[in-house]
């Protein structure tokens, strides 16, 4: 095998472990990330880099260039865009997570809680992902919701999934998958 031959192979052996980082600093307006460094001091977005290899590789097949700690979209009004943010701790020695939805209204912006755990690790395969407005059953195919806004999925990596939508003045969740 020639010298050019071998150093192709070895840069196509290494692409896997060079994708790029898709949790950018501009995700998010500076509205928002004020919010987030006043409320929640000791926590941060989490970023692709936090997962394991296999759940990068899991995550990247079905949301390519997507973060997997913030999306946005129309959760609560179709005139206006909010985030929904996984929080993890800042620090290693912590665990934890929060699930927040952070949107502007009239009296500026408004941070509802979806979820939280106490002992889920920053590398755990939780992830989110907003899904566009449409017609989702849950599991068991018992119970079938109609959204005309998007929705926030929780979803850990090839477990489970919830999504989280907005129903009269409030989030309602529903399990989707297990």
């Amino acid at each position: 095998m020639t010298c050019r031959a071998t150093l192709i192979l070895l840069l196509l052996s290494l692409a896997p472990l060079c994708r790029a980082e898709p949790c950018r600093n501009d995700l998010l307006p500076r509205g928002v990330k004020q919010i987030l460094e006043h409320k929640f001091p000791n926590w941060r977005p989490k970023r692709f880099s936090d997962h394991s290899s296999d759940d990068q590789r899991v995550w990247s097949e079905y949301h390519p260039r997507a973060c997997p700690g913030i999306t946005s979209g129309h959760f609560e009004s179709a005139d206006r865009t909010a985030y929904a943010i996984l929080l993890i701790p800042k620090f290693r020695d912590h665990s934890g997570s929060k699930i927040i939805v952070v949107s502007e209204g009239p009296q500026g912006y408004a941070v509802r809680l979806l979820d939280q755990d106490k002992g889920t690790g920053p590398d755990s395969g939780l992830v989110i992902a907003r899904q566009p407005a449409g017609a989702y059953s849950n599991l068991g195919d018992t119970r079938t919701v109609r959204l005309k806004l998007d929705a926030v999925e929780v979803e850990w990596l090839e477990k489970s999934s919830t999504l989280y939508y907005w129903s009269h003045r409030g989030y309602r969740s529903m399990p989707t998958s297990d």
